[in-house]
């Protein structure tokens, strides 16, 4: 059961699918575990969804020639290469947090400021 060899209706299909199952995880997270997502977090569902509508446009086009198949691919290369910046920048912010100014005031001044 080798993918590549699916056609391209599957294979898009497939994809559509995937997307499908990542966003509805993502919801799951936020809205039954109470999760609240980061900004990068929104951009790459915003991404998700992008990349899930041209495979399931793709798939309901199902073109016959080798040119628009490579055009549809083109197409899917943009959100997923959009989603590749947001979650490298995500992981590397998370690896490299921002330092704390040290010429501001100390944590548990504004601890006490906000609570």
């Amino acid at each position: 059961m080798n993918p590549f060899r699916w056609s391209f209706r599957a294979q898009f299909l497939f994809g559509f699918a995937c997307c499908a199952a990542l966003l509805g995880y993502a919801f799951y997270v936020q809205f039954k575990l109470g999760i609240q997502p980061c900004p990068f977090c929104i951009f790459q569902r915003l991404c998700f969804g992008a990349l899930g509508l041209v495979f399931l446009f793709g798939a309901l086009h199902d073109p016959r020639r080798a040119g628009a198949r490579k055009a549809w691919a083109l197409l899917a290369l943009v959100p997923a290469l959009g989603g590749l910046v947001y979650a490298g920048r995500h992981s590397w912010v998370q690896l490299h947090p921002p330092e704390l100014p040290s010429c501001g005031p100390g944590l548990n001044f504004i601890v006490e400021q906000y609570s």
